[in-house]
């Protein structure tokens, strides 16, 4: 998933078939030492980014005052998908969904973007940051 991000970003990708990696997160192993269940999981979390394609994934695990500020960045995004706690302000999928779909839901967090770029600007100007490509 991290190296299918850095292409649809418009890196290079290079392959080196003689590389050797080691994941030393899990001393059993990988998810492809006989856990099918974590592979299966992990597989449909790349499925479903795989198939979002070119479209703008919109996570809005925020307050009904953020979602109100968002409606004004909304517009400006390439094909949005949006997941909304609030879907009549902001129309979208249920989190529950996001979470389903993608797994750990921390890096469409604004606040923890903010947090991260030590923001000093608006929030609307932090939703443009992160959104509007």
């Amino acid at each position: 998933m991290f190296t299918y991000d850095l292409f649809k970003r418009g890196y290079k990708i290079l392959v080196v078939p003689e590389a050797v990696t080691w994941h030393l997160k899990n001393k059993e192993g990988g998810i492809r030492d006989g856990a099918a269940q974590m592979f299966e999981h992990d597989e449909s979390l790349f499925v479903n980014q795989v198939n979002i394609g070119d479209s703008t994934i919109v996570v809005l695990d925020c307050g009904m005052g953020d979602h109100i500020v968002f409606k004004h960045v909304l517009p400006l995004i390439k094909n949005p998908v949006v997941f909304s706690c609030f879907p009549e302000i902001i129309p979208g999928r249920s989190i529950a969904d996001a979470n389903a779909m993608f797994g750990d839901l921390g890096k469409f967090n604004i606040y923890g973007k903010m947090d991260q770029w030590n923001w000093k600007g608006s929030l609307e100007e932090a939703f443009k940051k992160m959104y509007v490509k």
